[in-house]
């Protein structure tokens, strides 16, 4: 499959540092890309996605080691990304 979106920017990753904000940043990305794009083709409504989030946002919170904050901003970045790619189509899951 060809790459839509384009990817995060290089200096965005550069300062992100340790390989786990990396980590953090990136799985946040490929949620958001994930969800937006079941949401395209009608597979998943808002309550569903948000309920996800939820439980992203539950996990983070029970855990040390990766950072929930890094992973809201990948996750907001590719969102982002995707409305503006899609204009007729707003991805707009909510933590």
């Amino acid at each position: 499959m060809a790459q839509i979106l384009p990817p995060l920017a290089e200096d965005l990753i550069a300062e992100s540092g340790d390989g786990i904000s990396l980590f953090s940043l990136g799985y946040g990305a490929r949620v958001a890309n994930y969800m937006c794009f079941e949401s395209l083709k009608g597979n998943l409504a808002k309550p569903e996605g948000d309920e996800i989030l939820a439980k992203y946002k539950l996990w983070f919170e029970n855990q040390t080691s990766y950072q929930f904050d890094v992973f809201a901003k990948g996750y907001k970045l590719e969102m982002e990304s995707f409305n503006q790619t899609f204009q007729d189509h707003d991805c707009n899951f909510s933590f």
